[in-house]
C-alpha cells in the first residue's frame, strides 16, 4: 500500500499570487466552457484574492502531497466573522 504525505500549509497575503494562478489554472476548461464571468474563480482578480487573504476571519491552505502543491483550501471561522 502506498502512502503520501500530506501537509497543510498556510497562505500568507504574499502568497496570494501564487495561489490566484492555481485557481485560475484549475478553474479555467470550466470558464472556457461555461463563461460564467460572474462567478467563476478563473474570472476572479487578483485583488479579491488578496482581500479575502486579509481577512481576519479567513485562512487559506495549500494542500500539499508529498512536497507537491496539490491545491488549496479556504478556511472561514464564523466565531471571529460576526463577532
Amino acid at each position: 500500500m502506498e502512502t503520501n504525505e500530506l501537509k497543510l500549509i498556510r497562505i500568507g497575503v504574499e502568497s496570494a499570487e501564487e495561489l490566484w494562478k492555481m485557481q485560475v489554472e484549475a478553474f479555467s476548461s470550466l470558464y472556457e466552457k461555461y463563461q460564467d464571468t460572474d462567478t467563476s474563480p478563473a474570472a476572479e482578480k487578483l485583488d479579491k484574492i488578496q482581500m479575502r487573504l486579509n481577512q481576519p476571519f479567513t485562512y487559506f491552505y495549500f494542500i500539499v502531497v508529498d512536497g507537491k502543491k496539490a491545491g488549496a483550501i479556504r478556511v472561514i471561522d464564523k466565531k471571529r466573522q460576526y463577532n
